[in-house]
């Protein structure tokens, strides 16, 4: 199998736009006092952005593999997540080591990192399942969260592909699933109590991830 993979320079600058997006979304309370409402109320919309990040990662994997699974079956499935698993897992561990360096430092000092730091909790993190729901809060590396929800579609990647593969799919009944599947999550998320797609990161950051990656490989499959 090939391990070249497909490449359109276009998303590149979509990804560089949603990067930046998300970090002046972070820090925009630095500047406050020195741009102009509207400016500061765009900025304030920058954790969509993420969602941004899940529909691109939906896109980019079905360009890449779905054809390999359409004639692979569930057989693509260990090149599939080895891959991933070697992209993403590097850098997660690298941070996580560090933080639980900081951490084991803090309790030597006595300081109390329990709240923030559980370390029942960190076999979650080893393994990226942190944020499939088994938590009520954010802990250890926060931003690790969209890490462990995509390693989760990564996941499920394979059984959507089996089930997405098995239609000959037109163009309107793909655009009308794209609006159903964002219909569906605005309902529940609603449900939930959450006021925004970012609310409720914990509870609501796998649904909201799974169905945005579901998007993206709707959008992949219409271009």
């Amino acid at each position: 199998m090939s391990g070249k993979s497909n490449q359109l320079d276009a998303l590149t600058g979509i990804r560089g736009f949603a990067a930046w997006y998300v970090v002046l979304y972070h820090i925009r309370a630095g500047f406050a006092h020195v741009l102009p409402d509207g400016v500061m109320a765009f900025l304030a919309k920058g954790y969509l952005a993420v969602d941004l990040f899940f529909v691109l990662s939906g896109f980019v994997m079905w360009l890449n593999y779905g054809a390999r699974f359409a004639d692979q079956g569930l057989a693509a499935s260990r090149d599939f997540w080895l891959r991933r698993i070697a992209r993403i897992y590097p850098l997660h561990a690298f941070v996580l080591l560090g933080t639980l360096a900081y951490v084991l430092v803090l309790n030597a000092a006595g300081k109390d990192t329990a709240a923030g730091y559980p370390l029942a909790e960190l076999p979650l993190h080893v393994l990226l399942m942190q944020n499939w729901g088994l938590t009520a809060e954010l802990r250890w590396n926060h931003p690790a969260w969209s890490i462990s929800t995509e390693m989760a579609a990564y996941i499920l990647l394979p059984v959507l592909a089996m089930g997405i593969n098995r239609f000959v799919w037109r163009v309107k009944t793909m655009v009308f699933a794209i609006l159903l599947l964002a219909l569906l999550l605005d309902l529940v998320m609603k449900a939930r109590g959450a006021v925004t797609i970012g609310d409720d990161i914990a509870g609501n950051g796998l649904l909201r991830c799974i169905v945005s990656f579901t998007i993206g490989i709707f959008v992949c499959k219409i271009w």
